[in-house]
């Protein structure tokens, strides 16, 4: 989920909202208050947690607290505490339904697009599936306020900063110092552009619900199972490395074999010079940093959310840097620029990066909990870079 602060962001930005189109001078307390309480009071059931609710349980964490239903059970009882009386035979009374129910509905909807936990049960209780938006860009926040500490509390809150805060201070001015100056005809043309602009976002980006078991990787990362399968029998394992232009061809990935060969007693010296002088920090994405990138662009990358290439364009960039065209050169330096990891999974033939979202997730991409506490500058030393 996002922080309870990335959700109050949106319910006072709601608020904010409708006090600026009803054109009041006076702060409406009552109005923000309740707004913000609709805006988080569906990660109540966070406490399933104390109780020993099931996650995956009806009543569990982004169980039947996040759905449709119960927006509009809130919306309904927050209208009655809002209007005080409460008949359901007005058009206003149902206005206010509606808002309530839908900035309640904003919860459910903010958790759908975060790249961890289990997803949301918004068609419970007729349909018990969890599902996600296929459009995840938010990280999942800590339950609690030791885990904003560190690395991981600064990428959630910058992110949470570029993605939530961002846009509702600019609904709220262009609420206020354009939309609320048009004439009526105006307001109208402008409604409909937004609302054809938002259309075409998301059918240009496809944004849907996917149900939760339908995507691979969206859970905690096992680092042991992911060196179990490097040392496996998978495509992409250490045993299955090309080995033709290796002494022996054989890989040694055993210690004290390597001991025997005196190759642990002697200086190094590498052939090429290693991706970074002097370690891979969780702060530039770790071994899925992109070294050869300007420094504030690694930064971004990291604190954003690294994108991964498409199996075709991969195999378009390896295809245009093997061939005589003029291209060559400049594909050769895309090559040059790709994290660590990356290079590894384009040698070992893993078009669908494994190990380059492994650690990702790993270092936040997908799970903050992973490292809650660690300091920007821990990561891998450079030897990662000379294998």
């Amino acid at each position: 989920m996002p922080s309870v602060l990335g959700h109050a962001i949106v319910g006072a930005t709601t608020a904010k909202l409708v006090h600026s189109y009803k054109n009041k001078s006076k702060p409406d307390w009552r109005l923000l208050f309740v707004s913000l309480a609709c805006s988080v009071i569906s990660d109540l059931d966070g406490i399933t947690f104390i109780l020993g609710i099931p996650y995956d349980s009806f009543f569990g964490h982004r169980g039947f607290s996040h759905s449709l239903l119960f927006s509009l059970i809130i919306g309904f009882l927050a209208a009655c505490v809002f209007l005080k009386k409460l008949q359901l035979i007005g058009v206003r009374e149902w206005r206010w339904i509606g808002y309530f129910s839908w900035v309640t509905l904003t919860h459910p909807l903010l958790d759908a697009m975060t790249t961890g936990g289990h997803g949301v049960a918004l068609f419970s209780p007729v349909n018990i599936h969890r599902y996600f938006l296929s459009y995840r860009t938010i990280y999942v926040s800590p339950l609690f306020i030791s885990g904003f500490s560190g690395y991981a509390g600064f990428r959630i809150l910058f992110k949470e900063f570029v993605c939530i805060l961002l846009p509702c201070l600019g609904a709220v001015i262009v609420m206020e110092k354009l939309y609320l100056r048009l004439r009526a005809k105006a307001r109208g043309l402008f409604l409909g552009a937004f609302s054809f602009f938002c259309v075409g976002f998301i059918f240009i980006n496809k944004i849907h619900f996917v149900r939760e078991e339908l995507i691979s990787g969206i859970h905690d990362v096992d680092v042991h199972e992911i060196t179990a399968d490097l040392l496996g029998d998978k495509p992409y394992g250490i045993k299955n490395l090309p080995v033709i232009d290796i002494p022996g061809s054989r890989l040694i990935i055993n210690y004290n074999e390597l001991g025997k060969l005196n190759l642990l007693n002697q200086l190094l010296t590498p052939r090429d010079v290693p991706w970074a002088s002097s370690s891979f920090p969780l702060w530039l994405g770790g071994a899925a940093g992109r070294w050869q990138e300007p420094y504030l662009v690694q930064i971004f990358r990291s604190l954003m959310g690294s994108s991964f290439a498409s199996r075709s364009d991969l195999l378009s960039l390896l295809y245009r840097a093997q061939t005589g065209n003029p291209q060559e050169f400049t594909s050769k330096a895309e090559l040059d620029r790709l994290a660590p990891t990356e290079k590894y999974d384009l040698a070992v033939g893993d078009y669908s990066l494994g190990t380059t979202r492994s650690e990702s997730i790993l270092r936040g991409g997908g799970s903050l909990d992973t490292f809650p506490n660690a300091p920007l500058w821990s990561g891998y030393c450079t030897s990662i870079g000379l294998a």
